[in-house]
């Protein structure tokens, strides 16, 4: 369609059936639009209870590591995190899966 290439629908329809709490839980913590992950979850009929623990987990590990390193580090964090905020919560964002996935496969 013109909106979405052919099959995006059905691959986060997917993704938010498999793994709901993970997607909102990645999203809030990531530079993901968070807005549009919130919409798609009700989109896509997720239940409530995950999309608001994972939404209050991430952010609040967000907002939370944010606040520590600014109190401890105050300026110097600041710039860091304004100049590569998007490259460190997305590679702390997949070694969180990665973490997840590697426990999924040795329990």
């Amino acid at each position: 369609t013109a909106i979405y290439p052919d099959g995006l629908f059905f691959k986060a329809n997917k993704l938010f059936g498999e793994w709901g709490f993970l997607a909102m839980f990645v999203a809030a913590l990531t530079p993901i639009p968070y807005k549009v992950a919130t919409i798609a979850s009700g989109v896509f009929g997720m239940a409530l209870a995950p999309m608001v623990l994972g939404s209050v987990l991430g952010r609040g590990m967000r907002f939370f590591a944010e606040g520590i390193l600014l109190f401890f580090f105050g300026d110097l964090a600041k710039r860091i995190i304004d100049k590569h905020f998007a490259l460190i919560t997305v590679v702390l964002a997949i070694l969180l899966v990665g973490g997840f996935y590697a426990l999924g496969y040795v329990l």
